[in-house]
């Protein structure tokens, strides 16, 4: 295996070290070059296996609420990507514009639509 990568480096013109191949069960390669963030080789990842892009945007608070229904801060704060006390801020302000509404049980706020 390790005279056979220096091999298939040279085949593709591949200059870049370390390079790291994902390959899907149908064929799409999409490579990542050179030291890079964790996040670049979770975006390969996500494109060869068809999951959700990772540099979509995070979906809307209000729009998961109206889905969803009644949610708690910290699963807000996952879905959307941020941390929790950012969550808590956005969604604050979604409350004072009045376009929800909290209860607190158990130490969480759990969230809903007006």
């Amino acid at each position: 295996a390790f005279y056979s990568d220096p091999a298939e480096a040279r085949m593709r013109c591949l200059t870049v070290f370390p390079t790291v191949t994902f390959k899907s069960g149908i064929g799409q390669e999409v490579a990542v070059g050179g030291f890079q963030a964790t996040e670049a080789y979770e975006a390969a990842l996500a494109r060869v296996s068809g999951a959700r892009w990772v540099d979509t945007a995070s979906p809307e608070p209000l729009d998961l609420l109206r889905r969803h229904g009644r949610l708690a801060t910290v699963e807000i704060a996952e879905t959307c990507d941020w941390q929790e006390d950012v969550s808590t801020a956005h969604l604050l302000e979604l409350e004072k514009r009045g376009d929800i509404t909290h209860e607190e049980k158990c130490g969480a706020f759990f969230w809903s639509v007006r």
